[in-house]
């Protein structure tokens, strides 16, 4: 069973275009991710989405992964 979507809080990943899609950049917000590969939100956020409702897996350079939050 997965984590409730509360505890839990997305990274953005910027991944290289291989087999092994390595991370090449990690950020908090898709903002943030757009300025280190130079391109704008929207472009991310629409491949992140493209990526999510395709039937074959894409060879998108951007992931989201959600990680559970440390509790503090």
């Amino acid at each position: 069973m997965g984590w409730p979507m509360n505890s839990c809080k997305p990274l953005y990943l910027l991944v290289s275009q291989d087999e092994y899609e390595l991370p090449l950049a990690v950020t908090d917000t898709m903002d943030e991710l757009a300025r280190i590969a130079g391109v704008t939100g929207g472009t991310v956020a629409a491949a992140i989405s493209r990526r999510g409702k395709a039937k074959h897996t894409s060879h998108s350079k951007y992931r989201v992964v959600w990680v559970e939050e440390d509790e503090k």
